[in-house]
């Protein structure tokens, strides 16, 4: 009989690493959410949503740790807040100030 106690280590190990990455998938699923919106015809909420993301995803790096942010770090936590906080704000103020179609 072969030995599976390998495989069965390996699966574990993917299943626990996929995990770490709720911050991302969190993110990810609000944007995506507002992208549907978008596509659907509500430009203003699903855009702002969209913004609401990337404050959410700033939030997730300024307050988890280095190994509990998973794929949401990318260089320092300054740098990776600054710049989620600025394109959400950014997208966010677009959004309230462009005009309905």
């Amino acid at each position: 009989m072969p030995d599976t106690t390998g495989s069965f280590k390996a699966l574990a190990r993917a299943k626990a690493s996929s995990l770490t990455q709720w911050p991302l998938l969190v993110v990810v699923g609000i944007v995506t959410v507002g992208l549907v919106l978008v596509a659907v015809g509500f430009w203003h909420a699903g855009t702002a949503t969209v913004g609401g993301g990337l404050l959410v995803g700033a939030a997730e790096r300024a307050l988890l740790s280095r190994h509990s942010a998973g794929l949401l770090h990318v260089r320092s936590r300054l740098f990776d807040v600054t710049f989620m906080l600025v394109c959400g704000l950014g997208i966010i103020i677009l959004a309230a100030v462009v005009p309905t179609p």
